[in-house]
């Protein structure tokens, strides 16, 4: 019987690495991509045919070849290998299934590539975190793009856009640049993306893939059918939406927050090729709206994004800036290509109702003031420039492309510099606008409240703000109401406006002029959270942790430590006791003892919360597992400690106890209701209260442990305690 096949790739090179990206190496039968009857990469076959049918017709990108080939019977057998620069071996070393990936871009030389893991192969998934900043461990599917349209010009177009905009509320596919080589022959700058299926929806969303509707351009069906959105599209032919109850009924069916974020990005990147091209929607089938479930399980359609090649000058050139999408996204007489009369239908009837085309334009002119600020734009153009520009003389020299790189990079430069000015101009042109006013804003103490204009809060993490943001201005149209909310931070309370007379917290005003507004806030008798541990996606997985940071913290040095019970902790991946008597991430996430106000007002709903395990054993050469919280007090008196925790099959309690002392921690439990906490298998909230415990208040050595207890302390089964929601909080001392 013929044995499992054994790939591997080997690079001889004189440097340590070679490259600074990842590499990606394809095996495949020499015949799965050059064959002239079966090979995907090459015109082959089907040209021929072609061109024997049609001996006078130009040979343009759409005609038949080989790789326009679609379907599994395209797809080939490969083996996919993943290198790090720095890692020693392929990350990634798997069996799987090829195909050519893209639309006319297949006739180009350099093509995109789709892989597909399935049983059939070897696994149904690549087990492996390709995109780091992503939270997911595996995928089904992923692609190699060879930059589209953009191939011959920056290799970086689609990818930069697509993460200025990644924040907002609709899709974007991570990018990951990698070097590729094919049967050991470089074939040059890829980019890793994700892949836009059923398969992707279920993974970001945790939506049944086998129950959705997903479309694309004229309402075309990728996966269940269109209609949903057909009838939604009848509805508003028939009635319009310039009322308030049909615009309600359509906000029932259509997320409308996703499309106009959508929109306004493809509007501010004068994506050319779109609106009558690259639109992919979709929605969860739910039977009618469901309102308050989590993003995307509603049942509403929310768009997503890609293929913006043509965007930031790709196709308009460099005065690309200057392109006057927005007129061009509502022309209702465009040709067949790129902007018909039906691929501009719902934005024109939208903008009919009063409600929609105010939340636009105010939506528009606050990502103007945040996302699409040349210093941010730039920034990041820049970023992945660097990342790619020791690989683009190899690239060059492989494809002979493209030409003017420096300069074609330095045109989207120009484009992210100048494209803000002409978007107002082009929205204030359309909607009638008068002028712009400057709406300057500031706050009694930025350590007291921060400030939501419209959409967006003013403060630091806000894409396209940094720092302490106080005063911060922003360009508003006269004429559309901007709406202003002020938001004390735990332990304090909104008290009055001034530069506007009111004391409402929110209020609401059409700027004619430049105004300048000030938010005061004053102390609250309230207890607030000190110190808050959210562990969400930020946390890295499947890695033994010895110290976490809080989320939120009203002071300094606090910080979580973790002993292990076994000498040497935290070892290394692949030694006997790599993740054992460890602290991690896990995903257990809980409402219990969850803090909006320590999570900038963030829904439990809304947040990527997991949770933190540790593992067994509990007692070990080097001890026993133990939580130690460092929570200085300074400024805080009394003071409560909380979490939610569950046992999951290794012990019965927790021991709790605390020190007050300086240096050395001198531990007790005197003073605390209990010590001994007993543990059960579902989540439950325990608070220990310092209120009236001597020397807990306004200390900078407060210190709290926790230790394990039960039968079986020793064992090593994999089982854990589960934490989540982590919380000290207190009242403000009356002196400050």
């Amino acid at each position: 019987l013929p044995s499992p096949t054994e790939t591997h790739t080997y690079f001889v090179h004189s440097s340590e690495n070679p490259s600074n990206l990842p590499v990606v190496s394809i095996s495949a039968r020499e015949d799965a991509f050059f064959d002239y009857y079966d090979g995907i990469y090459t015109a082959g076959e089907d040209f021929d045919d072609w061109r024997r049918k049609n001996p006078e017709k130009p040979a343009e990108y759409g005609v038949p070849a080989n790789y326009h080939r679609r379907g599994f019977g395209s797809e080939h057998p490969a083996h996919i290998e993943l290198f790090y620069p720095g890692v020693s071996g392929a990350v990634l070393s798997q069996d799987m299934g090829v195909r050519i990936h893209g639309g006319l871009t297949r006739a180009l030389r350099c093509k995109s590539l789709r892989f597909y893991a399935r049983n059939l192969y070897s696994r149904s998934e690549f087990a492996h975190s390709i995109f780091p900043d992503l939270e997911y461990d595996s995928y089904k599917r992923f692609i190699l793009r060879n930059s589209g349209q953009d191939g011959d010009s920056t290799l970086l177009r689609d990818a930069a856009i697509q993460t200025m905009v990644s924040h907002l509320n609709f899709d974007t596919q991570a990018y990951r640049p990698a070097i590729v080589f094919i049967n050991g022959e470089y074939w040059g700058i890829h980019n890793l993306r994700e892949r836009y299926d059923k398969h992707y929806l279920a993974r970001v969303y945790g939506v049944d893939g086998e129950n959705i509707d997903f479309l694309e351009n004229n309402a075309e069906v990728r996966e269940g059918d269109s209609e949903d959105y057909r009838a939604m599209l009848e509805y508003i032919e028939n009635h319009g939406l310039s009322a308030p109850q049909h615009y309600d009924r359509i906000r029932a069916r259509m997320d409308v927050e996703s499309f106009i974020d959508y929109q306004a990005a493809q509007i501010f990147a004068a994506n050319t090729d779109w609106p009558g091209n690259n639109i992919r929607f979709w929605r969860l089938r739910t039977g009618g709206y469901r309102p308050g479930r989590p993003r995307g399980h509603d049942g509403r359609w929310r768009w997503l994004l890609y293929d913006t090649d043509y965007g930031f000058g790709g196709e308009t050139g460099p005065a690309g800036y200057e392109h006057d999408t927005l007129a061009f996204a509502l022309a209702d007489d465009g040709p067949d290509w790129p902007n018909p009369p039906w691929s501009t239908f719902l934005f024109r009837k939208l903008l009919e109702n009063e409600d929609f085309k105010n939340r636009f334009i105010n939506r528009f002119a606050d990502l103007l003031n945040t996302t699409f600020l040349p210093e941010r734009t730039v920034g990041i153009i820049e970023r992945l420039k660097r990342n790619i520009g020791p690989e683009i003389p190899d690239h060059i020299r492989r494809w002979r492309q493209p030409v003017g790189w420096e300069e074609n990079i330095e045109a989207m430069v120009e484009f992210a510099k100048r494209r803000p000015v002409i978007q107002r101009l082009h929205l204030r042109e359309r909607f009638g606008i008068e002028n712009e006013a400057n709406v300057k804003i500031g706050v009694s103490d930025p350590r007291h409240g921060r400030v939501r204009v419209n959409t967006i809060e003013i403060r630091d993490g806000t894409p396209g703000i940094e720092g302490d943001p106080y005063p911060w201005t922003g360009i508003y149209f006269s004429g559309i109401p901007v709406e202003l909310e002020a938001l004390p931070e735990p332990g304090y309370e909104f008290s009055r406006w001034e530069g506007f007379d009111s004391d409402a917290a929110v209020i609401n005003f059409a700027p004619d002029e430049d105004i300048e507004l000030k938010a005061v806030f004053v102390r609250s008798a309230a207890p607030v959270p000190v110190y808050f541990w959210l562990f969400d996606t930020t946390l890295p997985n499947d890695t033994p942790l010895e110290e976490v940071a809080p989320t939120h913290s009203r002071g300094e040095g606090a910080i979580l430590s973790f002993h292990s019970a076994l000498d040497g902790y935290p070892f290394f991946e692949g030694h006997g006791n790599w993740r054992r008597a460890s602290m991690e991430r896990r995903n257990a996430p809980t409402a219990l003892n969850y803090r909006p106000g320590a999570n900038y007002g963030i829904p439990f709903e809304e947040t990527s919360m997991r949770g933190l395990q540790v593992r067994q054993p509990f007692v070990g050469d080097g001890g026993e597992n133990t939580m130690v919280f460092h929570l200085p007090t300074e400024g805080f008196e009394e003071v409560v400690f909380s979490f939610a925790a569950k046992d999951e099959g290794a012990a019965d309690s927790l021991l709790v106890d605390y020190s007050v002392a300086a240096g050395e921690p001198e531990w007790t439990a005197d003073g605390l209701a209990e010590e001994l906490l007993p543990l059960t298998g579902d989540f439950r909230l325990y608070r220990i209260d310092f209120s009236g415990v001597p020397g807990t208040a306004a200390n900078p050595d407060f210190k709290v442990r926790v230790r394990f207890r039960g039968r079986g302390m020793s064992a090593s089964r994999g089982r854990r305690v589960t934490f989540n929601n982590i919380c000290l909080e207190g009242r403000l001392r009356s002196r400050q």
